[in-house]
Protein backbone atom coordinates (compact mmCIF):
# COMPACT_ATOMS: atom_id res chain seq x y z
CA UNK A 1 0.00 0.00 0.00
CA UNK A 2 1.34 3.43 -0.81
CA UNK A 3 -0.47 5.37 1.88
CA UNK A 4 0.68 5.77 5.46
CA UNK A 5 -0.61 7.56 8.53
CA UNK A 6 1.91 8.63 11.06
CA UNK A 7 1.56 10.02 14.55
CA UNK A 8 4.32 12.45 15.34
CA UNK A 9 5.47 14.82 18.03
CA UNK A 10 6.71 17.59 15.78
CA UNK A 11 5.84 21.11 14.86
CA UNK A 12 3.46 21.45 11.91
CA UNK A 13 6.06 23.35 9.89
CA UNK A 14 8.27 20.22 9.99
CA UNK A 15 5.65 18.01 8.29
CA UNK A 16 6.70 19.09 4.78
CA UNK A 17 10.32 18.34 5.65
CA UNK A 18 9.34 14.84 6.81
CA UNK A 19 7.29 14.34 3.63
CA UNK A 20 10.34 15.10 1.55
CA UNK A 21 12.74 13.01 3.66
CA UNK A 22 10.39 9.99 3.64
CA UNK A 23 9.90 10.22 -0.13
CA UNK A 24 6.16 10.96 -0.23
CA UNK A 25 4.55 13.28 -2.76
CA UNK A 26 1.74 14.70 -0.62
CA UNK A 27 0.80 15.15 3.00
CA UNK A 28 -1.99 16.48 5.18
CA UNK A 29 -1.81 17.45 8.84
CA UNK A 30 -4.65 19.11 10.79
CA UNK A 31 -3.75 22.23 12.71
CA UNK A 32 -3.13 21.64 16.40
CA UNK A 33 -4.29 23.82 19.26
CA UNK A 34 -1.40 22.92 21.55
CA UNK A 35 2.13 21.56 21.45
CA UNK A 36 1.03 17.93 22.02
CA UNK A 37 0.97 15.05 19.62
CA UNK A 38 -0.21 15.62 16.09
CA UNK A 39 -1.21 13.30 13.29
CA UNK A 40 -0.32 13.45 9.61
CA UNK A 41 -1.17 11.47 6.49
CA UNK A 42 1.43 10.97 3.73
CA UNK A 43 0.81 9.46 0.29
CA UNK A 44 2.38 9.02 -3.11
CA UNK A 45 1.05 10.17 -6.45
CA UNK A 46 0.30 6.55 -7.45
CA UNK A 47 -3.00 6.80 -5.55
CA UNK A 48 -5.82 9.30 -5.64
CA UNK A 49 -6.28 10.36 -2.01
CA UNK A 50 -8.94 12.83 -0.92
CA UNK A 51 -9.46 13.89 2.68
CA UNK A 52 -12.98 12.98 3.84
CA UNK A 53 -12.87 14.36 7.38
CA UNK A 54 -10.40 14.98 10.17
CA UNK A 55 -9.90 16.14 13.73
CA UNK A 56 -6.91 16.52 16.03
CA UNK A 57 -7.11 12.74 16.60
CA UNK A 58 -7.93 11.30 13.18
CA UNK A 59 -7.68 11.71 9.43
CA UNK A 60 -10.04 9.85 7.11
CA UNK A 61 -9.28 9.72 3.41
CA UNK A 62 -10.89 8.11 0.40
CA UNK A 63 -8.31 6.05 -1.47
CA UNK A 64 -8.76 5.28 -5.15
CA UNK A 65 -6.26 3.02 -6.88
CA UNK A 66 -6.39 1.69 -10.42
CA UNK A 67 -6.21 -1.92 -9.25
CA UNK A 68 -9.07 -1.92 -6.72
CA UNK A 69 -12.31 -0.30 -5.65
CA UNK A 70 -12.30 2.89 -3.60
CA UNK A 71 -11.99 2.49 0.17
CA UNK A 72 -11.60 4.62 3.28
CA UNK A 73 -8.41 4.82 5.32
CA UNK A 74 -8.51 6.34 8.81
CA UNK A 75 -5.37 7.07 10.77
CA UNK A 76 -6.22 7.45 14.45
CA UNK A 77 -4.57 8.60 17.66
CA UNK A 78 -6.54 7.70 20.80
CA UNK A 79 -6.72 9.88 23.86
CA UNK A 80 -4.04 8.85 26.34
CA UNK A 81 -6.18 10.00 29.30
CA UNK A 82 -8.27 7.15 30.69
CA UNK A 83 -11.11 9.55 31.51
CA UNK A 84 -11.55 10.32 27.77
CA UNK A 85 -11.53 6.75 26.44
CA UNK A 86 -15.32 6.43 26.24
CA UNK A 87 -15.36 9.61 24.13
CA UNK A 88 -13.09 8.15 21.50
CA UNK A 89 -14.79 4.73 21.59
CA UNK A 90 -18.04 6.52 20.76
CA UNK A 91 -16.23 8.52 18.09
CA UNK A 92 -15.11 5.28 16.39
CA UNK A 93 -18.70 4.05 16.47
CA UNK A 94 -19.92 7.31 14.89
CA UNK A 95 -17.29 7.11 12.14
CA UNK A 96 -18.36 3.54 11.36
CA UNK A 97 -22.00 4.59 10.94
CA UNK A 98 -21.01 7.13 8.25
CA UNK A 99 -18.74 4.89 6.16
CA UNK A 100 -20.25 2.97 3.26
CA UNK A 101 -17.03 1.78 1.55
CA UNK A 102 -14.50 -0.77 2.76
CA UNK A 103 -12.67 0.72 5.74
CA UNK A 104 -9.20 0.36 7.22
CA UNK A 105 -8.72 1.97 10.65
CA UNK A 106 -5.23 1.96 12.12
CA UNK A 107 -3.14 3.92 14.52
CA UNK A 108 -2.23 4.28 18.16
CA UNK A 109 -5.40 3.65 20.15
CA UNK A 110 -3.74 3.72 23.58
CA UNK A 111 -5.85 0.63 24.27
CA UNK A 112 -5.61 -3.14 23.96
CA UNK A 113 -8.13 -5.80 22.99
CA UNK A 114 -6.72 -8.56 25.22
CA UNK A 115 -4.83 -8.52 28.52
CA UNK A 116 -1.94 -10.54 27.04
CA UNK A 117 -1.16 -7.60 24.74
CA UNK A 118 -0.11 -5.51 27.75
CA UNK A 119 3.61 -4.98 28.16
CA UNK A 120 5.12 -3.62 31.34
CA UNK A 121 4.13 -3.90 34.97
CA UNK A 122 1.02 -1.75 35.23
CA UNK A 123 -2.15 -3.80 35.01
CA UNK A 124 -4.79 -2.63 32.53
CA UNK A 125 -8.27 -2.47 34.14
CA UNK A 126 -10.69 -4.99 32.62
CA UNK A 127 -13.32 -2.30 31.95
CA UNK A 128 -10.87 -0.58 29.56
CA UNK A 129 -10.20 -3.78 27.65
CA UNK A 130 -13.89 -4.69 27.47
CA UNK A 131 -14.91 -1.16 26.48
CA UNK A 132 -12.41 -0.94 23.64
CA UNK A 133 -13.25 -4.45 22.42
CA UNK A 134 -16.97 -3.58 22.42
CA UNK A 135 -16.36 -0.37 20.45
CA UNK A 136 -14.39 -2.32 17.83
CA UNK A 137 -17.17 -4.92 17.60
CA UNK A 138 -19.89 -2.26 17.42
CA UNK A 139 -18.03 -0.59 14.53
CA UNK A 140 -17.91 -3.92 12.66
CA UNK A 141 -14.11 -3.97 12.67
CA UNK A 142 -11.77 -6.92 12.98
CA UNK A 143 -8.26 -6.94 14.41
CA UNK A 144 -5.69 -7.84 11.78
CA UNK A 145 -2.76 -9.47 13.54
CA UNK A 146 0.63 -7.96 12.84
CA UNK A 147 3.82 -9.96 12.91
CA UNK A 148 6.57 -8.55 15.07
CA UNK A 149 9.94 -9.03 13.39
CA UNK A 150 11.88 -7.78 16.39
Amino acid sequence: MTTVAWNCRVEINKIEEFRYLLGYDFCFAPARNNRGTGIALFWRNTVNCSIVNYSANHISAKIEEVSCRAWIFTGFYGYPEIARRRDYWNFIRSLARKITLSWCLMGDFNDILHSDQKKGRAIRPNWLIRGFRQAIQDAGLIDVQMEDDL
